[in-house]
């Protein structure tokens, strides 16, 4: 639960701190009894005063509430989003031929997760368009044949999607 506070006051923290002081203020002025007010001798405070604080807390209370709502807006967006591209990926592996899942199942199960592939192949511009796999750097090799061979790593979302979903394990074994 903590976490989760945590990221949704992430974004705003320095004016949000300022905003709860006055919104604590201003509660405490408007909503305290009277005989609590006048143990602090605030109980002669003016009218217009108080008027003042109302439209205070109002406004804090709002802007803290809608400073949360579209904090919690964005995250739920980001997530339909994510979602949304892992299941666009997933169906692009469905149609995926025999060998760009064995290319890709090599590189998932590989020791160190990267493999060296033909970069003017088929197979590996594909998977290079369609973001399932990335190149960490520019160095290339020339194999016998000169054909050029780049070291390939897998993608984030399907490291993290390989090892936490056990459908893309079976589509790409299957």
């Amino acid at each position: 639960m903590g976490s989760i506070i945590d990221k949704v006051f992430d974004g705003f923290k320095k004016i949000t701190p300022a905003l709860i002081a006055v919104l604590i203020f201003t509660g405490l002025i408007l909503f305290l009894p009277q005989s609590v007010l006048q143990k602090m001798a605030l109980e002669s405070i003016p009218s217009g005063w108080r008027l003042i604080a109302g439209l205070l807390f109002i406004l804090a209370a709002t802007i803290i509430l809608s400073l949360v709502c579209f904090r919690i807006y964005k995250h739920i967006i980001l997530l339909h989003e994510s979602n949304r591209f892992i299941n666009g990926r997933i169906k692009l592996m469905r149609k995926m031929s025999s060998e760009q899942k064995s290319i890709l199942l090599n590189l998932l199960s590989s020791e160190d997760k990267s493999i060296v592939l033909d970069s003017n192949s088929g197979n590996t511009i594909y998977l290079l368009c369609n973001r399932f796999i990335h190149q960490p750097q520019q160095i290339a090799t020339m194999d016998e044949e000169d054909i050029m061979m780049m070291r390939y790593v897998p993608e984030g979302w399907l490291m993290d999607t390989y090892q936490n979903n056990p459908k893309i394990r079976k589509l790409l074994e299957g």
